[in-house]
């Protein structure tokens, strides 16, 4: 969970030089990504269910507006929505986001080497250029 000074951590690692904003950018958007995948995969069990129920006799004025959505969709592919069209359609867009958990997964895994390894440079770096007689006078 964040704490309330996440906008400072941030910033913070932005001025050490171990984290950009194209590393953000890039988790926030693989994130999107997912969700967006998980919004298709979801809206697309409704029409299978409505197809389901009702069979080749669906009623456009009583069905549901994801259902509308995509026989307009398989409209303009020139195919005509059955089951194994939809089921199809729903293994594409589990496996897509899957594919994007697993890239957000790993691009987070990433960023994180990144930052730790550079933030345990810079404490080198700094110890290494600290005075001796200074470090002297550290009992670890």
């Amino acid at each position: 969970m964040l704490n309330n000074n996440w906008k400072a951590d941030f910033q913070a690692l932005i001025n050490l030089k171990v984290l950009s904003k194209k590393d953000i950018l890039s988790a926030v958007l693989l994130m999107v990504a997912v969700i967006f995948f998980e919004m298709l995969t979801l809206t697309s069990f409704i029409p299978m269910i409505e197809y389901l129920q009702n069979g080749e006799n669906i009623n456009f004025d009583k069905s549901s507006v994801w259902l509308n959505y995509y026989y307009k969709f398989y409209g303009l592919l020139g195919l005509t929505p059955n089951l194994l069209n939809l089921s199809i359609l729903i293994v594409i867009f589990i496996s897509m986001r899957q594919l994007m958990n697993f890239f957000s997964t790993i691009e987070i895994a990433r960023i994180k080497h990144k930052v730790g390894r550079g933030l345990a440079m810079k404490c080198f770096e700094n110890i290494i250029k600290s005075n001796a007689t200074y470090l002297k006078t550290l009992s670890s």
